[in-house]
């Protein structure tokens, strides 16, 4: 019967004030430790330790390009992401995003509304996107930029990368200075799509001044994905989406990614468990899994195990390095609470 650790492990911090997680081909692995963080400013033990910090692309990722020196970028939905918080607006939200992923526009189109009025940002930047398309309303271009304008001005940054486009692709007045500085926005709140959309404009000199550099930098950026994270009880702790579901797991840089036993399937045979879990939260017997992790906008299907856990804080499982080692890089930036992978 295998038998899985969870260790913590040390790493340097880089000069940005970040932790970080080094590919596997670049890691070696000094300590066992299994402190926790107590807290920001005070001193912290999920350390990873690697023999240099992790490399950086060296040259632009090529966006999705339809023809030589284009880039197709199109508006899109998130139906069904949710925050770290529930928010104004979340139920509706939640309750069109279901209906969205039915096909019944009509009906999300009202539920959409319910939430923008209640100053959900992403109900508005979504709503903006049916108006764009003709998905359940009478298409209405003026009506889609005003509705991404909101989501944009309440924190969507997803909403100011659908706007910088409107106004790119002439559903506006054509404004590539516009559409540029609305991309800005998007990728200073982590939207990718936003910076992919600026770093092309970089690289071909629309909207702003060209600049090669200042492209390769936000093609990378483009590459990276940000998860909230908080700190309770020396443990960080992420809440993201597994299996449909909102989880909330204990971020563990040396731990194998593990869930309860509600994400079994139904017709596992429970009578002989494969592995062993063993964690500073005490030893558990598991089985194999595989999961689909949605995260902006996309689903990926991961491998895990699962069984009956005992987690602190209410926690609903482990995200493991096994996970983490699948990006180019993981790191976590204590100052904005982010963990952020990088895509190979």
């Amino acid at each position: 019967m295998g038998k899985l650790s969870v260790i913590v492990r040390r790493h340097k911090a880089s000069s940005d004030g970040t932790l970080g997680i080094c590919s596997s081909s670049q890691l070696i692995w000094k300590r066992r430790i299994t402190t926790a963080i107590k807290g920001l400013g005070v001193a912290t033990a999920v350390f990873l330790f690697c023999v240099s910090l992790c490399p950086q692309a060296s040259k632009p990722i090529p966006g999705d390009t339809s023809k030589a020196g284009s880039l197709r970028i199109v508006e899109s939905t998130n139906p069904g992401v949710f925050t770290m918080q529930s928010g104004p607006g979340d139920e509706d939200y939640n309750h069109a995003a279901r209906l969205f992923e039915k096909g019944l526009y009509s009906e999300a189109t009202v539920a959409y509304k319910l939430a923008c009025d209640k100053l959900n940002a992403k109900a508005c930047t979504d709503l903006g996107v049916m108006y764009r398309r003709g998905q359940g309303i009478k298409k209405n271009y003026p009506r889609a930029a005003e509705l991404s304008l909101r989501g944009c001005q309440g924190g969507n940054a997803l909403g100011c990368t659908n706007l910088g486009l409107m106004y790119w692709n002439n559903y506006m007045p054509k404004d590539d200075k516009r559409a540029a500085e609305l991309f800005q926005q998007a990728c200073d709140g982590s939207d990718q799509n936003g910076c992919r959309a600026l770093a092309f404009m970089y690289e071909q000199g629309q909207g702003v001044a060209k600049d090669l550099d200042r492209a390769e930098l936000f093609y990378r950026k483009a590459r990276e994905h940000r998860i909230p994270f908080k700190i309770k009880d020396g443990l960080i702790l992420v809440e993201t989406i597994f299996n449909g579901v909102l989880v909330k797991l204990i971020v563990d840089t040396g731990g194998t990614t593990a869930f309860g036993k509600s994400f079994l399937p139904p017709t596992q045979a429970l009578d002989s468990p494969t592995r062993t879990l063993e964690s500073v939260h005490g030893s558990s017997q598991v089985y194999p899994i595989t999961v689909v992790w949605s995260f902006d906008g996309r689903n990926r299907q991961v491998a895990a195990v699962a069984g009956d856990l005992s987690l602190p804080n209410d926690s609903d499982g482990i995200l493991g390095a096994d996970i983490l080692k699948t990006f180019k890089s993981a790191r976590f930036d204590f100052l904005s609470s982010v963990l952020i992978l990088e895509d190979q």
